[in-house]
């Protein structure tokens, strides 16, 4: 999954992911959908001779089994955040199904309906969140809406706060991405 997504356990940080997006201003995204696109359309454009050599490299090793895991920790963080605002109808469902293309298997398929059907889970997702993606996951869920009313600010406000970050720490990241800051 990591690899359809176009994030290859985000080794470079957050900076390579965007640049990989081609997104100038992440926050300014359509939604969910708009970012699934944009990482799809990079993941599509990327090498395909870099793509192998990282297939072969960490095709059933701890290492590409970790990259996995970060890839649907960052699905994870872009679904809630996209359902913060309690919008999320049956037809953007489809929608972000649809986008999955038919090159993910069965498994992950259903790994993302069940998060698309299951509720937010702010506590959950930070406790899976290790400290070194704690920035990575925000920055993520940031991504992933338009930040255009109080339901989606507050549910940053709790992945802030669960995630442990400061409110200096969330403004940078806010900053960095051309998002505006929350006030608490």
């Amino acid at each position: 999954m990591a690899e359809q997504f176009g994030m290859p356990g985000g080794a470079g940080g957050l900076q390579e992911i965007i640049g990989k997006l081609g997104m100038a201003n992440p926050a300014g995204a359509a939604g969910l959908g708009g970012l699934m696109n944009a990482m799809q359309g990079a993941a599509k454009s990327g090498s395909q001779q870099t793509a192998d050599m990282m297939d072969t490299v960490f095709k059933g090793t701890p290492g590409g089994a970790a990259m996995e895991e970060q890839a649907k920790l960052m699905l994870r963080a872009m679904i809630q955040a996209a359902k913060a605002d309690g919008e999320l109808d049956e037809q953007e469902k489809e929608t972000i199904l649809g986008e999955l293309g038919d090159d993910i298997s069965d498994e992950e398929r259903a790994f993302v309906q069940d998060q698309l059907n299951g509720p937010i889970d702010v506590i959950g997702l930070a406790a899976d969140s290790g400290a070194p993606l704690k920035a990575q996951v925000y920055a993520t869920s940031l991504a992933a809406i338009r930040l255009d009313n109080q339901r989606e600010a507050s549910y940053l406000v709790q992945l802030a706060t669960a995630l442990g970050l400061s409110d200096a720490e969330r403004d940078q990241i806010h900053t960095y991405m051309g998002a505006p800051t929350l006030s608490t």
